[in-house]
């Protein structure tokens, strides 16, 4: 299979498996050097990320759903135009919900152009809830000019989960957190980065099964966790 030189932005991982769009095609590599064709939708332009059990695409009229690994795809709803979706430093990561069981907020965050003097980043989120037939919707969080905790309009800027809410890791060297699904934002001033991590271009950050947080740039990487989620977290019995 020939991709495109751009086909990487839509590269999105699930189960086991890597997935790209290009040319109107979805694509699925279970090792990312033999691939597959899933489906082919020239509707779908880009693949923009993933749930615990979806993938999601950029359409032109929105966001599609596909519950079935890229074979078939869906509309979603919006609660906003779709001109407020982020086009630019698109990650998207999801978080359970602690009181309610098989149910996750799906997280999409990214930047616009900077022609649009965006000051905050753009966030949209959408919970789902794989027990019932639910008819949910993205909702674009829409911040207050005068709101404290807002994750600021920057080059760069990844989403990854945490063990409570999000954490996201900026090009200004600084890593945030949010406790209520990208809200507010607060950086966590106990994690540094090196001083010109913030002058050195792009950069890729995720999170392992093994809750080690990833970041690689120019050639190197990094790789790091909080001591709390060294421990084994097992389940005790009364």
């Amino acid at each position: 299979v020939s991709l495109s030189s751009d086909a990487y932005q839509s590269a999105v991982a699930l189960d086991g498996k890597l997935y790209i769009s290009d040319g109107g095609k979805v694509y699925a590599s279970a090792d990312a050097a033999t691939w597959t064709v899933a489906s082919e939708n020239t509707d779908i332009k880009q693949l923009i990320g993933a749930s615990s059990k979806y993938l999601y695409a950029y359409t032109a009229t929105g966001i599609s759903v596909s519950k079935d690994q890229g074979v078939s795809w869906e509309a979603e709803k919006l609660d906003k135009d779709k001109a407020y979706l982020p086009t630019q430093n698109i990650s998207m990561n999801v978080a359970g919900v602690l009181s309610a069981k098989d149910v996750e907020n799906v997280m999409l965050l990214g930047t616009r152009k900077k022609a649009l003097n965006d000051t905050v980043a753009t966030t949209w989120l959408r919970t789902v809830d794989y027990d019932a037939n639910e008819d949910g919707q993205w909702n674009y969080l829409e911040i207050e000019k005068n709101k404290s905790g807002k994750m600021p309009w920057l080059d760069q800027v990844i989403t990854c989960a945490a063990d409570t809410g999000f954490v996201a890791l900026g090009s200004n060297g600084k890593w945030y957190k949010s406790q209520d699904a990208g809200l507010t934002w607060k950086q966590d001033a106990m994690v540094v980065l090196p001083a010109k991590f913030a002058t050195e271009g792009r950069f890729a950050f995720c999170r392992d099964n093994q809750h080690y947080y990833w970041i690689i740039r120019n050639g190197y990487v990094w790789r790091g966790r909080f001591n709390i989620d060294g421990w084994n977290k097992e389940d005790k019995e009364d």
